[in-house]
């Protein structure tokens, strides 16, 4: 379905209000503010706080069910440099003002992002506001990506995230790192082995999942993550050796 617009907005406008929009700085509470104060919010619509590491420490604000679900699958995805929530408001198609949900620095240029529950998505109204949106980027060459539920709660991915979260915030330092590299060596281990090792080490428990999240670690990604999970270094033997196997990389959506 087309939509033609009779709103417009210079692409220009749109690329320097993201610019502004990661320029902010946080609130006294060290919140990073939308366009739409999150203590505003919504009625009968519950707010979170999500804690990110990768946003210099400040709290992103969620609302709803589904946004800190995204928030931690953006947290961990490696090629997202920093994200804000409800970063900017377009032009709707009515007059009405759309605020995306979130907007993610890809180092090299933008993407916007909203979720929706996957039964909305056959409403006229969500699809003539989403299609609008996406008219609005697409002329700024800024990518629009919308999730729903399917995505965000697929299994075992999320459980797999929401362990990695144990570990988000943990300085991994580059002795940590060499220390747990070789003690893994070339072999397949367990996650309990390399906990325990890294322990005796004097290391945070969860540094593990700290070191899964940066990429360093394989794992089965058919498979919760648990104790008894098996795990190797990330390097090309494993991951052809090892079917199913993949990385952080493999369990965060495709932005």
């Amino acid at each position: 379905m087309t939509i033609q617009s009779d709103i417009s907005i210079k692409p220009l406008t749109i690329h320097r209000e993201l610019v502004e929009a990661f320029a902010k700085g946080p609130d006294s509470a060290g919140i990073l503010q939308g366009v739409r104060k999150l203590r505003k919010g919504r009625p009968h619509t519950p707010t979170f706080l999500f804690p990110s590491p990768k946003n210099g420490g400040h709290f992103i604000g969620c609302e709803g069910s589904l946004e800190p679900l995204m928030a931690l699958a953006l947290e961990l995805n490696p090629d997202i440099k920093q994200y804000r929530g409800q970063p900017i408001e377009l032009p709707g198609p009515n007059g009405r003002k759309i605020t995306p949900d979130f907007a993610v620095d890809l180092g090299d240029g933008f993407a916007v992002i909203d979720i929706k529950p996957e039964g909305r998505l056959s409403s006229p109204r969500v699809k003539v506001r989403m299609q609008h949106i996406r008219t609005l980027l697409q002329q700024a060459h800024i990518p629009h990506f919308i999730m729903t539920e399917k995505q965000l709660c697929r299994q075992p991915f999320l459980q797999i995230r929401q362990a990695f979260k144990k570990g988000l915030g943990i300085k991994l330092t580059t002795y940590q790192r060499n220390k747990l590299l070789h003690c893994i060596d070339e072999q397949i281990t367990t996650v309990q082995k390399l906990r325990e090792y890294a322990i005796e080490c004097g290391f945070r428990p969860h540094i593990i999942e700290t070191a899964a999240a940066s990429g360093m670690l394989t794992f089965n990604l058919n498979t919760p993550w648990a104790e008894y999970s098996k795990i190797g270094v990330n390097h090309e033997h494993n991951r052809l050796s090892t079917s199913g196997w993949g990385t952080v990389h493999d369990i965060c959506l495709p932005i």
